[in-house]
C-alpha cells in the first residue's frame, strides 16, 4: 500500500485512521471506512480523507466542533465521494481501442494524485 497515509486494509474494506493531536487528547483515534476493496478508489479516498482531516483539526483547536462531529463529517465525505467515484465509473462508455483505455488510466491517475 505505498503511497496511502493512514490507510489500512480491515477484511476486504480499506479504513482510514488517524490519531488526534495531544492538545485533544493523549489516546483518542478517528478511523474511518473507505467502504470499498478497490485500491485504486480507496487512493482517491484517502487523500480527500487526509484534506479533510486537517479542515477538522483547525475547527477542533477553535472549538466549533467536537471529535464526534468531526468523524461524522469525514464519514459523510467518503459516502458522497464513493458515490460520485462509482457514478462516474458507472456512465463511463467502453473504449473502442488501446490507446482509450490508456488515456482514461492516465487521467484517472491524475485525479488520484491531484
Amino acid at each position: 500500500m505505498t503511497g496511502l497515509n493512514y490507510v489500512t486494509g480491515r477484511g476486504a474494506i480499506y479504513v482510514w485512521r488517524r490519531r488526534l493531536p495531544a492538545w485533544i487528547s493523549q489516546t483518542s483515534y478517528l478511523q474511518i471506512s473507505l467502504r470499498t476493496p478497490d485500491f485504486s478508489t480507496a487512493k482517491i479516498l484517502a487523500k480527500l480523507v487526509n484534506a479533510g482531516f486537517a479542515t477538522c483539526i483547525t475547527r477542533m483547536k477553535n472549538q466549533r466542533i467536537t471529535q464526534a462531529e468531526a468523524q461524522r463529517f469525514l464519514s459523510d465525505l467518503v459516502v458522497r465521494q464513493l458515490e460520485k467515484i462509482e457514478e462516474s465509473r458507472y456512465h463511463e462508455s467502453d473504449a473502442p481501442s488501446p490507446e482509450d483505455w490508456r488515456k482514461r488510466y492516465l487521467d484517472e491517475r491524475g485525479r488520484v494524485v491531484a
